[in-house]
């Protein structure tokens, strides 16, 4: 059993993300969200610093680096299976869309993480550079089982999120976001 995710609607990101920013969410969407120790990654020789070029700190449990991680034998890896603190999982599915005006999804994703994720990059990363979110997404759960599919709206009005269930609802007049994505 398994299930896929449909996405329809979009977030529109003002003003356009300039391209260090939209290099950062990207490599943040790119790297697995582990617990660090913020001690010993601060004194690694070659550490990546992308997380410095847009004014971040290594943030909570390294929570903002964004360096390469497929050396899991790294010494500042604490737990590769837990996110840093404040973190929902581990793995960010929200990423610049190509014209960087807005979000995309680009990884499979659960009803649960897409809200939360998205207030996470709002709250550290895209309202402290300045930049505005907005827009409206409708995302439906289509169970392979016995269960009844889901539906879910997120509406975000000047960075402000609120996320609810959806009753009965039509798609169209919503642009296709991405899917299915198999999850």
């Amino acid at each position: 059993m398994g299930n896929d995710v449909y996405i329809y609607g979009s977030f529109q990101i003002t003003p356009r993300l300039e391209e260090r920013h939209a290099d950062y969410l990207t490599r943040f969407n790119r790297t697995r969200r582990m617990k660090r120790n913020v001690r010993v990654l601060s004194t690694m020789e070659g550490a990546d610093d992308t997380h410095a070029k847009v004014g971040l700190p290594l943030g909570l449990e390294g929570g903002f680096y964004v360096g390469d991680d497929e050396d899991w034998r790294c010494p500042s890896i604490v737990d590769a299976n837990k996110p840093p603190r404040g973190q929902p999982r581990l793995w960010c599915p929200w990423m610049p869309n190509r014209d960087l005006s807005g979000l995309t999804v680009s990884l499979d994703v659960t009803n649960d993480d897409l809200p939360k994720w998205l207030r996470y990059i709002i709250k550290h990363f895209l309202a402290p550079w300045g930049y505005t979110v907005s827009g409206t997404a409708v995302w439906e759960n289509r169970y392979r089982g016995r269960y009844q599919p889901t539906c879910k709206k997120l509406v975000v009005h000047s960075n402000h999120t609120r996320a609810s269930k959806c009753g009965a609802w039509q798609a169209s007049g919503l642009p296709h976001m991405k899917g299915p994505l198999d999850v």
